[in-house]
């Protein structure tokens, strides 16, 4: 009884995480690719800010922020772990990257943020 618990939430966790970068990527990479919609609500943009740099890094923390949230639902798997242990551990590292280049992008987008000085605090 208790694994199928544990495995139907498994399953709900991986589906929420698939939904959900599903509709990250759509929104920001297809739709809306130069994030203009985005962009429309920053109201003071400093002298530093140079749009295609933000956005080349912007899209490199969105796609290093999905690869790490699917990885880290997947790293979640007793299946992986018991079958593929290399895998399991490749995949370790593939988030553990993911998460630095997540960190290392927010320090340059957190300046830019318009959320005031709580959010821009990475950059600083």
């Amino acid at each position: 009884m208790k694994q199928t618990v544990s495995r139907k939430l498994y399953i709900a966790l991986v589906l929420v995480t698939v939904v959900f970068i599903v509709y990250v990527l759509g929104k920001n990479l297809v739709f809306d690719p130069q994030l203009t919609e985005f962009l429309s609500h920053k109201t003071k943009l400093s002298s530093s800010f140079v749009m295609p740099a933000w956005l080349t890094v912007v899209h490199v923390h969105i796609i290093f922020g999905c690869l790490a949230m699917i990885t880290g639902v997947a790293n979640f798997s007793m299946r992986l772990l018991k079958r593929n242990r290399l895998l399991h551990r490749v995949n370790g590292i593939v988030y553990l990257v993911s998460v630095i280049a997540v960190i290392f992008t927010s320090g340059y987008l957190a300046p830019h943020s318009t959320g005031g000085k709580v959010n821009s605090i990475a950059g600083a």
